[in-house]
């Protein structure tokens, strides 16, 4: 009898140790289980983090490529002011050189011929002027395509700007939404892990309890 209540006393103890030492492993459980929520958490917020800097460069680029390529439109258009500027030059340079050779053509043949007709002369003349309309409308005409280009250039160029500061905003909203919801998930991480922790521990705890009632019980019948 004596040794059959040892024996009952010593299972009892044993299983209260075993019970004690489970309960110390799930509380050692739960705090791991609580670090690595506050890491996930913390991994989280760095990728946040990451995503809003990544966002904020590729707004960056995507201004700097609409800038790049506006200022192309307005360089185009300087060359076509500059070449504007020339051709008014060249036409009206070309137009005077023809009017002093019409001038000069005329007293020329009047020099050498006093009795030729005024009618021949006036003829000459209209000739003359007659190229001059052509040349005229050549240069209305190339005036009016480099006005056109600019034009439309000035147009491209509104629009790239606006299509790049438009790109870049839906970039940063974009990566603003992604970071908050990256934040989000690591904060549910962590709060996930903590209610684990939490039931973890609670649930050790009346394991405990229950282990050492059945302890006490166990022994009780052995003594």
């Amino acid at each position: 009898m004596a040794l059959s209540m040892i024996a009952g006393l010593a299972g009892a103890g044993l299983n209260l140790v075993g019970g004690i030492s489970s309960y110390y492993a799930s509380k050692a459980n739960a705090s791991i289980a609580r670090a690595q929520g506050r890491i996930d958490n913390e991994v989280a917020k760095a990728n946040a983090t990451a995503l809003e800097l990544q966002g904020q460069y590729n707004a960056a680029v995507q201004r700097n490529n609409a800038i790049g390529a506006a200022n192309q439109k307005r360089y185009e258009n300087s060359v076509i002011k500059a070449n504007r500027i020339a051709l008014a030059q060249k036409f009206e340079n070309q137009r005077e050189r023809t009017l002093r050779t019409v001038k000069a053509s005329g007293a020329e043949a009047i020099a050498r011929n006093p009795q030729l007709s005024k009618d021949v002369i006036n003829s000459v003349e209209m000739e003359a002027f007659s190229q001059m309309s052509d040349e005229n409308m050549e240069y209305t005409m190339a005036m009016q395509s480099m006005g056109a280009q600019m034009t439309e250039n000035d147009r491209v160029g509104a629009l790239q700007s606006m299509y790049g500061e438009i790109q870049a905003k839906n970039t940063l909203q974009g990566a603003r939404n992604n970071a908050f919801f990256t934040r989000l998930s690591g904060q549910n991480a962590q709060s996930s892990a903590n209610l684990r922790a939490g039931q973890m521990k609670l649930q050790a705890r009346s394991d405990l309890i229950g282990n050492f009632a059945s302890s006490i019980s166990s022994a009780a019948q052995h003594v």
